[in-house]
């Protein structure tokens, strides 16, 4: 497009263009060179120091392994130098570990081996003294449990004296005494348990009786534990005893008042005012029908067995009647109890209701008796509804029954 004079006259001059200096910036191409270089030689640098790091940390656990080898061969073993002994055995270990590593490690390593060298050595040689203190404590504390179970309380006392201050501490010594006595004095007594049953629970009886100072444990555990022992030893004795009694009495022999008197004192029978003799005079019909009451309202279960069959032995009874007890609990040893219980409420009950006449009389009390005797024979034969019925029975005859009355001065009936 043409442009007219005139226009380009009037118009302003151009702006310079944008003008950048280079003065100063030659030579950049060094400093490039030169930064380069420098990185390159500091990510050597890192990667050796990372390499240098993971092959100390390697070694450390090399060295960790020589030591633990060391003490397990120290361990045991007599030493008289532990110093010279244990440089003697992992020197030359660390020396070849140390050998291993790379030349710019090496002297670190070596200085690494040297402190835990010494440490491993200190700590090594606490631990096996430790270890021996405490077989030593272990050694003297089984020596003196044996004595004491041994009920040897001289030997105990000794040993336990021999331990003050080393593995007793001063202030401990009288309970720990107190203690030892009186679990020797209850290993002596378990141990005549053991040797004597019958003769040693007549006299802890005796020695509990008396309560003399020095013949029973003096602290609570001790007698709770000699006692948990008396009684299983009484149990024991009481299955024995009951099966011995219960023979002498089917073969109709009586039980001998040495034995009795001896089960009594040990707590095998439960203590009598009298002895039973075959000499006694028949007991009354009300006692006889109490002892069948009493049997017919036991519990059932093997211990009340023996229980009941101990009592018999030792019952105020003559011979024959306790014979005839003992037929009648093992007819209804496989009786219900709730069975047995109700018929002997129901009989009792209709007898003092008046059904047999008046309870006072001896007629009321010997069919009293009889029922009691008859009822259950039927109720170990028939069961509990035969009983029932017959039950019934004796209550619908209750009312027919006349009360004889004598009269009064004047001919009246009271």
């Amino acid at each position: 497009m043409a442009i007219r004079m005139k226009e380009w006259g009037m118009l302003a001059t151009p702006g310079q263009p944008v003008h950048v200096r280079t003065q100063g910036l030659f030579g950049w191409e060094r400093v490039g060179k030169s930064l380069g270089e420098g990185l390159t030689s500091a990510l050597h640098e890192g990667v050796k120091v990372v390499r240098m790091a993971g092959e100390l940390t390697a070694f450390s656990y090399r060295l960790r392994d020589i030591g633990h080898s060391v003490r397990e061969e120290l361990q045991d073993g007599e030493v008289e130098d532990w110093g010279y002994a244990w440089n003697n055995a992992a020197s030359p270990r660390i020396a070849e570990a140390v050998q291993e590593l790379s030349p710019d490690v090496r002297e670190r390593g070596m200085e690494m081996a040297r402190s835990y060298n010494i440490q491993a050595s200190i700590e090594a040689m606490r631990d096996r003294e430790l270890q021996r203190i405490a077989s030593a404590r272990s050694q003297w504390q089984q020596r003196m449990d044996d004595a004491v179970s041994a009920g040897q309380e001289e030997e105990a006392a000794s040993l336990l004296e021999a331990g003050r201050n080393v593995f007793v501490p001063v202030e401990q010594m009288p309970q720990r005494q107190q203690e030892l006595r009186s679990r020797a004095c209850r290993s002596r007594w378990e141990a005549r348990l053991q040797a004597s049953p019958m003769e040693t629970l007549s006299a802890l009886a005796e020695a509990e009786e008396k309560a003399e100072e020095g013949v029973l444990p003096s602290r609570e555990e001790e007698r709770q534990l000699l006692s948990q022992s008396c009684e299983r030893v009484r149990r024991s004795l009481r299955r024995e005893w009951a099966q011995r009694f219960s023979e002498r009495l089917r073969a109709g022999e009586e039980v001998d008042a040495a034995s009795l008197d001896q089960a009594e004192k040990a707590g095998i029978i439960p203590a009598t005012p009298e002895r039973p003799s075959s000499a006694e005079v028949s007991p009354s019909d009300s006692v006889r029908s109490d002892w069948r009451r009493w049997l017919d309202c036991r519990a059932n279960g093997e211990e009340v067995e023996q229980e009941t069959l101990l009592t018999l032995a030792a019952a105020p009874l003559p011979l024959e009647e306790r014979r005839a007890l003992l037929r009648r609990l093992e007819r209804t040893a496989q009786v219900p109890a709730a069975d047995r219980r109700a018929l002997s409420n129901q009989l009792y009950s209709l007898f003092h209701s008046g059904a047999f006449g008046c309870p006072a009389d001896a007629e009321a009390q010997r069919a009293l008796l009889s029922l009691q005797e008859e009822g259950a024979d039927l109720l170990a034969e028939q069961g509990a509804e035969a009983v029932a019925d017959w039950v019934k029975a004796r209550r619908a005859g209750a009312d027919c029954w006349v009360c004889f009355e004598e009269p009064d001065a004047e001919g009246k009936k009271a």
